[in-house]
């Protein structure tokens, strides 16, 4: 649970198996189950009430408040369009993440009798001894999925060398994929010999460092 308000989710399966739109209407699904009305499946697998967004990214907004109206894409909570608003008692984090589990199980094992189990929580005992979840956690931990995927963006910041008496060289570093693959330096009247030094700092193809 993020706070008293939002609910995390995460949806982990293999590549192959993965289909945002199957998993946004299970979802639905579940919204539905807990006395919401009906809920739309937008162009990009958002769900929304009444036409309001209420899921993104795997953000569930359980609790109607103030930070609600703040938001610039238009959002409500579960609680607001719920049969049971005047009363808050219903709508809940635990019964969010009890309905989706099921619902999710329903799809995903239809002749299984596991929607009756209880929900199993899996711990850092489960990540030394079970193979298929400890190679999951190292790959989240990976510098290839914090980093790799990493969509271009450019970091200005200033540089400070010795050749420049104590003068802040502007340089501008842009990154795709976790490396640099572009570095502008605003050089002014230094010398060729100090840009050099600055690219050193700053080598084409040097991974994230921060």
């Amino acid at each position: 649970m993020k706070d008293e308000g939002n609910t995390n989710y995460s949806i982990m399966m293999t590549l192959e198996s993965f289909d945002r739109s199957t998993n946004t209407r299970i979802v639905s699904q579940a919204i539905q189950e807990m006395g919401i009305p009906k809920v739309d499946i937008t162009d990009r697998y958002d769900d929304q009430l009444l036409g309001l967004q209420v899921n993104e990214h795997t953000i569930m907004n359980i609790v109607d408040s103030k930070a609600v109206g703040s938001v610039r894409s238009p959002v409500t909570s579960l609680i607001k369009n719920s049969n049971t608003y005047n009363t808050q008692k219903e709508v809940n984090h635990v019964q969010f993440m009890n309905t989706l589990s099921r619902e999710f199980t329903r799809h995903y094992y239809p002749n299984s009798d596991r929607c009756l189990s209880k929900t199993q929580v899996l711990g850092e005992t489960e990540l030394q001894t079970n193979p298929i979840i400890k190679t999951g956690y190292d790959e989240l931990k990976s510098w290839n999925w914090i980093y790799g995927q990493t969509p271009q963006f450019t970091r200005r910041i200033e540089v400070e060398i010795d050749d420049t008496k104590n003068h802040q060289i502007p340089v501008e570093i842009t990154y795709k994929n976790g490396v640099i693959s572009e570095t502008k330096i605003n050089l002014g009247s230094y010398s060729s010999s100090v840009k050099q030094k600055i690219c050193d700092l700053f080598p084409i193809g040097n991974p994230i460092d921060f």
